[in-house]
């Protein structure tokens, strides 16, 4: 593999093409209201209270499969399929920062769309939503996600778009990668510095 660089971290076309080559590469517990009486109910507390502090959103999540969604157009409705990359961090709080980099493929006139995406969320238990903008304008989100986490190193989402873009909606299953993500880490201080500059 040819090694890539880019002339500064600011140079946005060139860190986005290096980001979308390397992540698609490697392509509720709430708080109890009653205190819990009896040996079996606090043995069921402390267990769900270690399954929550094993749960993170921090690493690389991808799509296990494509992930199908369907859009309305002016001459109708439309399924696609998406195939996505979330780079993300959950701070102590269960709040969510990252980004979202995407390739879908289309049968109507643009067959492939690449991009990223700025991404911030938050989690209640195995409950997560998510809300994302275009690093273009990363203030104005366009897309928001549901999801719930299972068995840690799973997750299952619905989505929707927001009023500034086309209806749409999807389904999506994503899995946490075993790997090291140094490779992502490499361009992740670039995009960062859009979606969340200091």
């Amino acid at each position: 593999m040819h090694a890539h660089t880019c002339p500064s971290k600011f140079d946005r076309s060139c860190s986005f093409s290096l980001l979308l080559l390397l992540s698609l590469a490697v392509l509720t517990l709430g708080t109890s209201t009653a205190l819990a009486s009896g040996g079996e109910n606090e043995k069921e507390a402390r267990k769900n209270e270690t399954n929550r502090g094993r749960r993170t959103m921090t690493g690389l999540w991808v799509t296990r499969a494509p992930a199908p969604f369907v859009i309305q157009y002016d001459s109708g409705p439309t399924q696609e399929l998406t195939e996505m990359a979330w780079t993300l961090v959950e701070d102590e709080n269960g709040l969510i920062t990252g980004f979202n980099t995407y390739l879908s493929t289309s049968s109507v006139d643009n067959p492939v769309t690449k991009g990223a995406l700025c991404m911030v969320g938050a989690r209640v238990g195995s409950r997560i939503v998510i809300s994302e903008a275009p690093i273009e304008a990363s203030t104005t989100p366009i897309f928001v996600f549901e999801c719930e986490q299972r068995k840690n190193k799973t997750l299952r989402c619905l989505g929707h778009g927001l009023a500034n873009i086309e209806p749409i909606a999807l389904q999506a299953r994503l899995s946490l990668r075993e790997e090291s993500i140094e490779a992502v880490d490499r361009v992740t201080e670039d995009i960062l510095a859009i979606c969340q500059p200091e």
